[in-house]
């Protein structure tokens, strides 16, 4: 990823943040983008990362839970299954891979 971020801000010098998605997260690559090329890095995650259903009982990964994550926890829990959950900007991560990427995609697309 540091070498696509290199490249990309010669060419788009300008640019001064970054959507990522959860796989990109941490304190190293965020600490070496702003420092190296003054970018902000925002990671993109789906609110229900980490809640998991055991015994009938959803659990989320932290003890102060967003009133989304409550919502989507009793969700899972009746539904025993996650569901597909519209993500804010993602479709920015998704589009800038289709991008750098275009011979990545699946056939039949």
């Amino acid at each position: 990823m540091k070498l696509v971020v290199n490249i990309l801000k010669k060419d788009v010098p300008g640019l001064k943040k970054l959507f990522l998605d959860g796989g990109y997260d941490g304190e190293p690559f965020s600490l070496w983008a702003k420092t190296t090329h003054q970018l902000e890095i925002e990671i993109k995650r789906r609110p229900d990362e980490g809640i998991t259903v055991k015994d009938g009982i959803a659990q989320v990964p932290t003890n102060h839970p967003s009133e989304e994550q409550i919502r989507l926890a009793f969700e899972i829990t009746r539904n025993g299954k996650k569901a597909f959950v519209v993500v804010s900007k993602r479709w920015v991560v998704e589009r800038t891979f289709a991008w750098l990427l275009p011979g990545c995609l699946p056939s039949g697309v």
